[in-house]
């Protein structure tokens, strides 16, 4: 799993991620913020990759390119309905594609279920993501102002099918 980061201070940067047959495996435009690309991907073979990294639409200047290897997340902790957890995110944390640190939740729901999160921090911007369970996580909800108080978050779904979820 290896993350890359494109910044400028000139220009809106792009990054695109291809394999040898330079197939396309990936793109990123504003990940890292302020205009700035942040790809993530997880090589799936050995061999050679080429890296893309261009300003989005034009522009020119110098810029900084990092690649580096980041450890894959760690399984989900598994949570229940009612249950009420308290943690604190890190430096060392487990991190999504952009960037940003999480913990995650995992829990098994019903089809037609309406759940209903709530995040508190009176330190920084609450932000929950919902995913079906699997080896990837696929965003299919969020929420970062749902309670309307500006840094607290509120997702309510209804679950679209009976399976595992992972709550971020």
């Amino acid at each position: 799993r290896l993350a890359i980061t494109m910044k400028a201070d000139g220009f809106d940067t792009y990054l695109e991620l291809f394999d040898a047959n330079h197939n396309s495996l990936g793109t990123d435009d504003d990940s890292a913020g302020d205009l700035n690309a942040r790809l993530t991907y997880t090589l799936t073979e050995d061999g050679d990759y080429l890296i893309e990294a261009r300003a989005f639409s034009s522009g020119e200047g110098p810029y900084t390119l990092k690649i580096e290897e980041i450890a894959p997340p760690p399984p989900p902790t598994p949570i229940a309905f009612g249950q009420t957890v308290e943690g604190e995110l890190k430096t060392n944390a487990a991190t999504d594609d952009d960037g940003r640190a999480y913990d995650a939740y995992v829990f098994t729901g019903a089809e037609g279920q309406r759940i209903q999160a709530v995040m508190r921090s009176g330190d920084f911007a609450a932000y929950l993501q919902l995913g079906q369970g699997g080896e990837d996580f696929d965003e299919i909800a969020s929420d970062d102002d749902g309670l309307g108080q500006g840094t607290d978050a509120r997702l309510i779904f209804t679950l679209p099918e009976s399976g595992e979820y992972v709550l971020r």
